[in-house]
């Protein structure tokens, strides 16, 4: 399977519905007329005098009619298959690819997919060509399950390969080279262990190929489609090593390729048992991860690509082989390399003669077994395509353009790289958005606060509907968004990272607060009017940060956020036992005393009363990560004070807000709030908002 750094795409937005009658229209539009005067306009002094650009409907950014894109070729290089509006919801669509012009599309209503970052792969051609798998999280609570369909139906035909309750079900890889097989795993049997299944999805079958102990960490499927090697916990402990196992084919025996110990990095992407290799990449003695050949008989590692500025953010290799065609980092911008330096240079001239901006970089996508066919996207400060690239006929093809145009695109603004040294000396990353025409005055500032800890943001084209479209919403209603890689991301090298151990409520917090007063000390924020917003690990800094430094923040936005430490790590999930690891590093073994002493000093709810600032406070019900306790505490006991706090709890929603009608909700929840404490403006009433 290949590896890389996958943006979810944007949430769809519906397309204009067919109302039963006239009349039903002309009292829809009586009610958004009455309701647009809920607009509320700006009351900062320096916001009331920038001349912004028009409101854009918040709909925009969440709900995006005519969004498609995320296209990927077909084994074959004959279709492909991508994301679009399908009714009201998010489906998936696919075509042949010749002629283009003439070829029916075929739509699957499929539903909300899961997101690639939740679940690696989230949709995928097999390896027939023919047929597609998705996963969908139904509840929001990390039970996964597996669909398939015919791209042939007419009909859209969708069948669930894994109905099973109470289990997480998810893709590995495509099994024999032609076939409707793919192979998958689940906690089906056990809820603490991954088991490895085959289904077919022309039959309509699974079965069980090998369960797992609980200490399997990776199964990996060879070119030949059949299972190849495993990594498994070489030992009880979530902290024992790791070791690489290639099985015998013809013995049907284990052999051990290669250990190394617990927190080592070695992230599996093709396993070739007949050349003697495996491409990973790795992170194993070296600062920043690696693109590497593994020898299976040695366990020795072969550098081919490494960037000592930071981690790689995406490996491209070839379908069916171990031949690796192109790699991404992202040091502030993204820089794509093409092993081919011809392909390179012949994609970066044909998207010049198409596309009339400066091209900030070309992103590599999916590729045909042969590499004759690929998904690339170019990049520009304004937005990103979606070209499929034939080789054989130098050939660009438009399949998605960029998505903001005419006065949306007008109203987005740049995403700045930035750095700051923090008050140890540590130079620290990030990003800023400020609103249009604010160069030169003092703004409310957003300090937006990246889960994780273990992730990080990207650079992004200023579009209404990417990886920062809650950003540009709220630099459109006045406000600078400053987006900061504390330490403890990754992405910047493993000796950034691990500056995050044991520190995660202490320098971590600084690195933050350092970014916020480093924005003031520019002349960019209005140090009265700083807010807040982070879900997850970004919610809990939202509450550590008004806890630490209460008369620095005039709100927050606290998001599914970590309110009790010791609760986090006593609920976990039975299939994260060979993750805990980590967060007995960074954070405490939570069956130490002194250490369940210090977690529970850091805990936001044990500080609570010192939050004295509006605080908007946000759940999904089916949360498996953080537990909505978290939330229900921190809003009972600053409600019990007195203090002023909101509660929006969604009960179709886990741990990510996903469904567009709740996103709408959320984000005119978010654009009210902040217009009452930090100045800007807000849209009012969405006329989606009347969509079921």
């Amino acid at each position: 399977m290949d590896l890389g750094q996958t943006r979810q795409g944007p949430f769809p937005r519906p397309p204009r519905r067919s109302l039963a009658s006239a009349a039903l229209a002309f009292v829809s539009t009586t009610i958004c007329i009455v309701l647009a005067g809920c607009a509320i306009a700006p009351s900062h002094p320096a916001v009331r005098e920038l001349d912004l650009p028009p409101l854009v409907p918040v709909r925009t950014f969440v709900a995006d009619l005519d969004y498609s894109g995320g296209h990927r070729v077909s084994p074959d290089g004959k279709r492909l298959a991508w994301t679009q509006v399908v009714g009201t919801r998010i489906g998936l669509a696919t075509r042949i690819i010749d002629p283009p012009g003439e070829a029916t599309t075929h739509r699957f209503d499929t539903g909300q997919i899961a997101s690639w970052s939740s679940v690696g792969i989230a949709y995928n051609w097999l390896a027939d060509s023919r047929h597609v798998m998705y996963v969908k999280d139904p509840l929001g609570d990390e039970n996964t399950q597996i669909y398939v369909f015919d791209a042939d139906d007419a009909n859209g035909t969708l069948h669930n390969l894994t109905p099973w309750p109470k289990a997480r079900s998810t893709y590995l890889a495509q099994a024999t080279p032609g076939s409707a097989r793919f192979f998958f795993q689940s906690t089906r049997r056990d809820p603490s262990a991954f088991d490895l299944y085959e289904a077919d999805a022309e039959q309509l079958t699974v079965r069980e190929v090998m369960q797992s102990d609980g200490s399997v960490t990776h199964w990996l499927i060879d070119i030949d489609g059949s299972l190849g090697g495993r990594i498994r916990v070489d030992g009880k402990q979530a902290g024992d090593a790791r070791v690489l196992e290639i099985l015998d084919s013809s013995t049907g025996q284990w052999r051990v390729a290669k250990r190394f110990g617990s927190f080592g990095y070695v992230s599996p992407l093709r396993l070739d048992r007949a050349g003697g290799k495996l491409m990973a990449n790795s992170g194993l003695d070296r600062n920043t991860t690696a693109l590497v050949e593994i020898d299976l008989a040695t366990g020795a590692e072969k550098e081919l690509f490494r960037d000592p500025r930071v981690d790689l953010t995406a490996s491209y290799v070839q379908l069916g082989a171990t031949r690796p065609y192109a790699v991404q980092v992202d040091p502030g911008y993204p820089e794509i390399q093409f092993f081919d330096e011809g392909l390179g240079r012949s994609i970066k001239k044909l998207a010049g003669e198409q596309i009339p901006e400066p091209l900030v970089a070309i992103g590599a996508g999916t590729a045909d077994r042969a590499l004759n066919r690929m998904v690339v996207r170019p990049m520009t400060v304004r937005g990103e395509r979606e070209y499929l690239l034939d080789r054989n006929e130098q050939r660009l093809t438009l399949l998605k353009d960029v998505r903001s145009t005419g006065a949306a695109a007008q109203a987005m603004v740049p995403v700045e790289p930035i750095e700051f040294q923090s008050r140890d000396g540590l130079t620290v990353r990030g990003f800023l958005l400020r609103p249009r025409g604010s160069q030169g005055r003092r703004v409310p500032l957003v300090a937006s606060i990246h889960g994780g800890p273990w992730l990080r943001d990207f650079w992004e084209p200023s579009e209404p509907n990417n990886g920062f479209a809650g950003s540009q919403l709220l630099a459109n209603r006045g406000y600078a968004v400053l987006h900061v890689n504390y330490r403890g991301s990754t992405g910047y090298g493993g000796k950034f990272m691990y500056a995050g151990v044991r520190e995660l409520a202490g320098k971590t917090q600084s690195d933050i607060e350092d970014g916020v007063r480093w924005a003031i000390a520019q002349g960019i924020a209005d140090p009265a009017r700083i807010g807040l917003l982070g879900d997850s690990f970004g919610g809990f800094s939202v509450l550590s940060q008004m806890v630490r430094s209460p008369s620095l923040y005039a709100c927050g936005v606290n998001i599914v956020g970590i309110a009790n430490w010791q609760r986090w790590l006593d609920e976990k999930p039975p299939y994260w036992r060979n993750q805990m690891h980590w967060w007995t590093l960074f954070l405490g073994a939570s069956d130490d005393p002194a250490d369940r002493q210090r977690l529970s000093d850091e805990s936001p709810l044990a500080r609570i009363e010192n939050i004295r600032a509006p605080l908007l406070v946000i759940h999904g019900a089916n949360d498996v990560r953080v537990a909505r306790q978290d939330s229900d505490e921190v809003v009972a006991t600053l409600r019990g004070l007195g203090r002023p706090v909101d509660y929006l709890l969604f009960p179709d929603e886990g741990h990510a807000i996903r469904k567009w009608q709740n996103r709408l909700k959320m984000w005119r929840a978010i654009e009210d709030f902040y217009a009452g404490c930090l100045g800007g403006r807000s849209s009012g009433f969405d006329l989606y908002q009347l969509v079921p």
